[in-house]
């Protein structure tokens, strides 16, 4: 999963200084011009619009003195400069609502620092979610086995605050989870149950995932050497790695 903003700013001061280090008084001007790409591998979205994130002009940005709001504005709504008094800034452009889980939204957010002192400068500034996309793909075979069959999720955030999410044997929706910003490792955890035996089981998997990656698990029977066995498939971009989970024969 990738979404990447690029916000350029040009600075113009309307004041000079001989020594940089020296704040006066005076103004600036900055252009603002934003740029966004957000993709989430090959599997489409069907509770969140995705192209929404991409679409720039849905952001707010914000300039901010510390804590204090300066300006704030929806870019599609941007005047064509803004003028700001020398001084130290944050640039802040977001999208969304973030949460530890959701199938309904995510958060795209970026910040950059810069300061206006009698200087012309360009500023770049990028945007990325806070969180990584889980998707199950539950193979049609799977109820000719299975009585039941589901995938529980954990991250930190979950753990935090005391809770899992599933995804069910007939879910369709991605889950967007929030992630550390540094990355994490993920738990999914796939339960079953076997329909001839009764008997339920269940394997843990891991993966280390940043806020950027998606997660894909294609789960699906395998019939081989008259025992039975879950092939998973992990799907992070264009790079598949096999993991079997392989049900006990005397289940069987």
């Amino acid at each position: 999963m990738s979404c990447m903003i690029g916000a350029s700013l040009l600075v113009c001061s309307c004041s000079s200084s001989e020594d940089a280090s020296m704040l006066e008084e005076g103004t600036g001007t900055i252009q603002l011009s934003v740029k966004a790409n957000a993709s989430f591998s090959t599997v489409n979205s069907r509770a969140v619009n995705e192209s929404a994130y991409a679409n720039t002009d849905n952001y707010t940005v914000q300039v901010l003195q510390g804590e204090a709001e300066v300006l704030s504005f929806t870019y599609g709504d941007r005047s064509a400069s803004i003028k700001l008094d020398n001084g130290n800034y944050t640039l802040k452009a977001y999208y969304g609502t973030e949460s530890d889980a959701s199938r309904e939204a995510f958060y795209v957010v970026g910040t950059t620092d810069f300061v206006v002192n009698g200087n012309d400068q360009a500023l770049n500034v990028d945007c990325a979610p806070t969180c990584g996309k889980m998707v199950v793909d539950f193979d049609s075979k799977m109820a000719d086995y299975f009585s039941n069959y589901y995938v529980t999720y954990e991250t930190e955030a979950l753990a935090a605050a005391g809770s899992t999410v599933t995804w069910a044997k007939d879910d369709t929706d991605p889950w967007y989870l929030k992630l550390n910003a540094a990355g994490e490792t993920v738990k999914a955890t796939v339960h079953y149950t076997v329909t001839s035996s009764g008997k339920a089981g269940s394997q843990e998997l891991t993966y280390a995932m940043t806020p950027d990656k998606s997660w894909t698990l294609h789960i699906a029977p395998k019939d081989g050497n008259g025992g039975l066995s879950i092939t998973i498939t992990i799907d992070e971009s264009t790079t598949d790695k096999p993991i079997d989970i392989v049900v006990p024969s005397d289940w069987i």
